[in-house]
């Protein structure tokens, strides 16, 4: 306004103002007052529920991005919108004007969602092929070792445990499990749940990377091997009996009997004669009450036996598979003391076949084959009530084959060879004539134990390799096979 003339009077009940100036000064006077006479904005005020964090911890997060972004946008207030928290309600209560608690109200809707399952800190990962004991003690182990401190993710598919843990040499078999929850060096807390077959991972983002891989890695199905074994055994034994027995009163004197006795006839004390026991083989008698009573037996045996026997496994790569067959023979314990003696059970002795293999698919499928093979029999009746005499041939050993192929072992040859002579002394040794005195058994037993070992691969996802194995075993036990069946159809 002009200092001097001009004039500004305010009319309150009216709410006018009377402006005198020159015409300039009162177009400025009059847009002045057209900028400042405006609707002022009202405070508003809104309470916003959270969901998924702390109401504390989101209202100091939103106010310093409110703050930043005023700052960004050259605004003279930055603090022109208040957030409080109420923890009870799990609400932010929004205080300002309404542009400003709109935009705050937009942050705290994007910051409140649900963190992504990745990125919890509590991961489930259910195991489908591998024990979750078993890599639960794997981990633990790699713990123990320091090889999971400092590990490079980039090289975990290379590094970690080959296919299927091969190259740590852990197996399930082997495993001696203390505990199902263990406290890792990194920061995380490892539990295994038996029940569902489940690791849970407590830790941060960057620890869960490393065990999703490392579980990943050792999560894998393994291939199986089918193992067929084909035991022969041959038999051979030969044997030869001659016996001759004479009987008969000297002379025909009662009171002087002589006679010769192998069992083979029965002898009359009072005058010598012999009655002849038919056996098995030449049986012939000669009865003439002056002379003697002469009876002979021969005999020649002659067997050939070949036991075949053709029994399969399917084993894990890198586990343990046993194949066994044996008969139980009980036996018993004598108690004695001074006064009593008691009979209890003993027990039994077992004598069979027990087959034991284990597989390790090494690079260009090659097969590392541990087995061992024992076969047993009772070779004999027992004495008193100790177990009977038993013979055991055992073979053991470790080789590496292409996938397919056959190893043959065995060769356990053993030949028993026996004569036996019962005869009348001096008389049995005469050239010729000493035959008549005596009764030889000669005998020859041959045994040999051979052991063919085919592993074959399987690798197949859908187990088709299994079942093309097996079709011919259930055809052959008359079973139905789970193979669809096609028919031709006639076509008009």
């Amino acid at each position: 306004m002009t200092k001097s003339g001009a004039a500004l009077i305010a009319l309150p009940d009216e709410e006018m103002l009377i402006v005198a100036d020159y015409a300039d000064r009162v177009r400025r006077a009059e847009s002045l007052l057209q900028a400042t006479d405006v609707i002022q904005e009202k405070t508003a005020t809104e309470f916003v529920s959270v969901r998924y964090l702390t109401a504390e911890s989101m209202a100091q997060q939103v106010k310093q991005i409110m703050t930043v972004r005023g700052q960004v946008a050259g605004l003279s207030s930055t603090n022109d919108v208040e957030l409080l928290h109420d923890e009870r309600t799990s609400q932010i209560i929004v205080i300002g004007k309404a542009e400003r608690v709109a935009a705050a109200i937009e942050i705290i809707n994007r910051l409140d969602t649900p963190v992504p399952i990745d990125l919890q800190p509590v991961q489930f990962y259910k195991l489908e092929n591998a024990k979750a004991e078993d890599v639960l003690e794997t981990i633990r182990l790699l713990e123990e070792d320091g090889s999971l401190i400092n590990l490079n993710m980039a090289e975990t598919g290379s590094h970690l445990a080959g296919e299927s843990g091969q190259e740590s040499g852990i197996t399930s078999d082997a495993l001696q499990l203390e505990t199902t929850s263990f406290d890792s060096a990194v920061g995380a807390r490892i539990t295994a749940d038996p029940h569902t077959n489940t690791l849970i991972v407590i830790g941060d983002t960057t620890v869960q990377a490393i065990y999703k891989a490392l579980i990943e890695r050792l999560d894998v199905r393994r291939p199986q091997v089918m193992i067929e074994v084909t035991l022969v055994i041959l038999d051979t034994s030969d044997s030869f009996s001659l016996g001759i027995e004479i009987g008969g009163s000297i002379g025909g004197n009662p009171e002087f009997i002589s006679f010769s006795a192998f069992g083979l006839s029965e002898v009359d004390p009072t005058n010598g004669s012999l009655t002849i026991k038919p056996g098995i083989g030449f049986n012939g008698t000669l009865l003439s009450p002056d002379i003697a009573d002469v009876v002979i037996q021969a005999l020649q045996k002659t067997g050939r036996a070949r036991i075949v026997s053709t029994p399969r496994i399917l084993i894990n790569d890198n586990a343990e598979g046993k194949i066994s067959s044996t008969s139980q023979e009980p036996y018993e314990t004598i108690n004695s003391s001074n006064t009593v003696a008691t009979t209890t059970f003993g027990g039994f002795v077992d004598a069979g076949t027990t087959i034991t293999t284990s597989p390790r698919i090494s690079n260009g499928d090659h097969l590392a084959l541990d087995y061992s093979v024992e076969l047993s029999s009772f070779t004999g009746e027992r004495i008193a009530d100790l177990p009977p005499p038993r013979l055991l041939n055992s073979l053991e050993s470790s080789v590496t084959l292409p996938n397919g192929y056959t190893v043959v072992t065995g060769g356990l040859n053993t030949t028993n060879e026996s004569e036996s002579r019962d005869a009348i002394p001096l008389l049995g040794q005469i050239p010729f004539l000493g035959a008549l005195f005596r009764s030889d058994l000669n005998s020859t037993t041959q045994n040999t134990l051979f052991v063919f070992i085919r592993p074959t691969i399987l690798r197949d996802d859908k187990f088709a390799d299994l079942r093309s194995l097996s079709a011919a075993d259930v055809q052959a036990a008359g079973l139905d096979t789970d193979l669809p069946s096609s028919q031709p159809v006639l076509m008009q």
